[in-house]
């Protein structure tokens, strides 16, 4: 037989009837899963009813292009997506990729559920081995790609550099989104953006499914996508009254959502309060609630509305859905409500990590770190009896910080200017801020605007005080905020004697390839003073998150009666006023030790950490210069000069104010 009689002869095989219209019933036609799934046979859609309209929109006649889904565990949606994929592999031909976090979940991927797709669903026929010649034959399957009549699945993870590869895909499903890197780490951008660039070419036709656990807030890929778009929640029946409503699991006090009664600290009995009726209902009311024909008990007769998804935000994209599922959709045979509820008192006692688990992975939402912060009206009772300007008796030497503001000049309330806070240090540690000050004008230039005024009032007497007992005291070392204007402050710290930039690290490591130890656990630094290229200026480079944790824990000691304090103590004038304090706490610690907003203007802290860091740094230094002097003039041996400490040299500022090593700090 001729090819072209070959050809010809295929006709006749060939069907004209179109690709079938429907996922879900394609999928339920052919889709098994094995023994040891939860939920073996043949797959049925009825148990998981909220799977329908997300495996619909990856449908070629459907208009929607791109679907998100933020996820708890135990919902069944990677099981769903993979027959979707099967869909595409033996009813729809195209090109695919499908990307998740890492190369091993990539390889079980490809290896385990893929396969059983298409094996279950009869699509072995539709792989091909491509082959050059008879000796160099290649198999269909590999760990990296699946070649089939009309297309081929690429499988990739976040470390496979076929992420960046140029290539064409109609459908791009993203697994794990949440392990996803965020950026490339070879500078391309977002890795995310990169995978989409692939189906730019396919235009209203491409087909983009993302879908994750979330991970926190602030981080969370899936949730990012999932904000963009319509948020859609999954309504379902209540068994007892028929209205719609949405199973989530509410706080303890609330009059609906997940309750348990307990006996002698056992659990009885897991039940869903309805927010309507306030009668209950049990997990093996799904069979109800998610059947085709639901019903309800008040009413049997009553015809109800199946379980749907509804859009609770509305957007300018008509081709873009977002989805929200938790574990308490999770289908009969599956997790059950009394599982998740053990889930969530175990969490409870574990606090921190376990409560972050069991909100991302049951409730399937970002967990936000609520963080830890002083109290402000405890704070507020931290005002003494002196004022502004004023020095308590007990104050041994002055530092100042100044935070760089870059504001705007068309806002009144926020324009560009500097910010600065003289402290005293006392013995014992115990601190007094002294004075704070605003000072508005140009930061751009070092000898104009902010900069000029700052210098005008320093000139003036604005860094000398008197102490309670008649002794002036001048300001030791400044320094000054170098993170938005680094230029423009080492120009400005070069006039001056005592004066060096500074700039704030979330956590400061050591120095890599340097003889240098780490003062904190785990190696990090309090700060290092390090010299700026080849000028004589020295930056002092801050761990904020060790000062801001020390801030605050001083914060919380309470102000005795009279005038001794505890070591630690921080007090404050009596005519600070409360945007002060609020600016002071107005950050929060997070559970990792880090840091976080929750106001816009936290200037007040900032200046207290680099003045806490100031003070340090001016101890260490006067130390020093003190063990130099003691050696050179007095001859003292090395195990003699380990007896100056800070202690020895506060104490020597104590009796006398004068003894001090000044210009010794660049």
């Amino acid at each position: 037989m001729t090819d072209a009689r070959f050809i010809l002869s295929q006709y006749d095989n060939m069907t004209t009837e179109p690709p079938p219209s429907s996922i879900v019933t394609w999928i339920e036609a052919r889709r098994v899963l094995p023994s040891d799934s939860p939920i073996p046979g043949y797959y049925r859609f009825n148990r998981t009813p909220y799977q329908k309209e997300i495996c619909e929109n990856l449908n070629p006649y459907s208009p929607i292009r791109e679907t998100i889904v933020l996820k708890s565990r135990k919902v069944g949606m990677t099981t769903a997506v993979d027959g979707a994929i099967g869909f595409w592999i033996g009813a729809w031909p195209s090109s695919i990729i499908y990307c998740t976090a890492t190369e091993s979940l990539a390889k079980q991927w490809a290896t385990e559920n893929i396969l059983h797709v298409i094996e279950s669903c009869g699509l072995n026929d539709r792989l091909i081995a491509p082959f050059s010649n008879a000796r160099n034959k290649r198999n269909a399957v590999t760990t990296k790609r699946i070649e089939f009549i009309g297309g081929n699945l690429s499988i990739i993870s976040s470390g496979s550099t076929d992420a960046r590869r140029a290539k064409n895909c109609r459908v791009l499903v993203l697994d794990e989104t949440d392990g996803l890197p965020e950026m490339t780490t070879t500078g391309e951008g977002s890795f995310i953006e990169i995978l989409r660039g692939h189906q730019m070419a396919w235009g209203a036709r491409r087909k983009f499914c993302a879908f994750s656990s979330p991970t926190t807030l602030e981080s969370s890929a899936i949730w990012r996508l999932y904000s963009a778009y319509d948020e859609r929640k999954f309504l379902i029946p209540c068994p007892v009254c028929g209205r719609d409503i949405e199973l989530v699991d509410a706080d303890d006090e609330a009059n609906h959502g997940l309750k348990a009664d307990t006996q002698a600290g056992k659990i009885i009995d897991v039940y869903y309060l309805c927010p309507h009726c306030g009668d209950v209902f049990h997990n093996k009311d799904k069979t109800i609630f998610f059947s085709d024909n639901p019903h309800c008990k008040k009413d049997p007769h009553k015809k109800l509305e199946p379980a749907h998804w509804e859009p609770t935000k509305k957007t300018d994209d008509p081709y873009s859905r977002s989805y929200s599922i938790n574990s308490l959709y999770s289908p009969i045979g599956a997790m059950t409500w009394t599982d998740m509820f053990k889930a969530k008192v175990k969490a409870r006692s574990e606090g921190g990590d376990g409560l972050r688990s069991y909100v991302n992975l049951y409730l399937g939402l970002p967990f936000k770190d609520t963080g830890q912060r002083p109290k402000v009206d405890r704070v507020i009772e931290l005002r003494g009896e002196y004022k502004s300007g004023e020095v308590p008796k007990g104050v041994v030497f002055l530092v100042a910080a100044v935070d760089v503001q870059k504001g705007s000049e068309k806002d009144p309330d926020n324009p560009p200017r500097l910010e600065l806070e003289i402290l005293g240090i006392c013995p014992g540690r115990i601190s007094y801020s002294i004075f704070y000050k605003r000072i508005e004008g140009a930061i751009d230039d070092p000898y104009g605007g902010a900069w000029e005024k700052f210098t005008d009032w320093a000139s003036e007497g604005g860094l000398t005080y008197t102490r309670a007992d008649g002794l002036p005291l001048r300001v030791q070392i400044i320094g000054i905020d170098s993170g938005y204007l680094p230029d423009v402050v080492y120009r400005f710290c070069e006039a001056g004697r005592d004066i060096l930039p500074v700039k704030g690290f979330g956590q400061k490591s050591m120095a890599a390839g340097k003889d240098e130890k780490g003062d904190l656990p785990g190696g990090y630094k309090r700060y290092r003073a390090s010299k700026i290229g080849s000028s004589e200026i020295r930056l002092l480079e801050i761990n904020t998150w060790h000062y801001k944790d020390h801030v605050y824990n001083r914060l919380k000691i309470e102000r005795q009666p009279g005038d001794v304090q505890k070591n630690g103590f921080c007090g404050f004038p009596r005519d600070y006023g409360d945007e002060y304090f609020l600016m002071l706490c107005g950050e929060e610690k997070r559970t990792d030790g880090s840091f976080h907003p929750i106001r816009e203007r936290v200037e007040a802290l900032d200046c207290r950490v680099y003045n806490e860091a100031l003070a340090d740094f001016f101890l260490e230094m006067q130390v020093m210069a003190w063990k130099q002097w003691y050696q050179s003039k007095k001859g003292w041996s090395l195990i003699r000069l380990k007896e100056i400490d800070t202690l020895f040299v506060l104490e020597k500022i104590r009796q006398n104010p004068r003894n001090v090593f000044s210009g010794i700090y660049k």
